[in-house]
Order: C-alpha cells, then sequence, then structure tokens
C-alpha cells in the first residue's frame, strides 16, 4: 500500500525538480520517486536488500 511521505525542497530543489518533469516523470511525485530510486540503485541499497533476502531463503531452506 503506498504512503505518502511529506519532504521539503528548497527553491533551488524545486526548480530541478520542474526542469526534470517530462524526462524522469510527468509529475512532481514521479520525479522525486525516481529520484530516490536512482540514489538508492546508485548506493547500491537495492542489491544489497535483495541479496539479503536471498541470503535468509538459502539459509531457511537449508534449516528445514
Amino acid at each position: 500500500m503506498p504512503k505518502k511521505i511529506q519532504v521539503s525542497f528548497s527553491d533551488k530543489q524545486v526548480e530541478l525538480i520542474h526542469t526534470l518533469k517530462g524526462e524522469l516523470g510527468d509529475s512532481e511525485s514521479e520525479v522525486v520517486r525516481a529520484i530516490v530510486t536512482s540514489w538508492f540503485i546508485d548506493q547500491g541499497l537495492i542489491k544489497t536488500v535483495v541479496n539479503d533476502k536471498i541470503l535468509k531463503n538459502i539459509q531457511n531452506h537449508k534449516d528445514n
């Protein structure tokens, strides 16, 4: 279920978000979501979470 999270941006950040509309999404929300997802990927956080889940599943299968 989607959850709304309120954030604040400076005027310059809002200007950048508006500049990216049409490139990363059609709305401010879509642009911010794309930026956050891209940052997660760049930081390796998504890969880490997926790898952790895979390792837990492997360990659970070994224990059963």
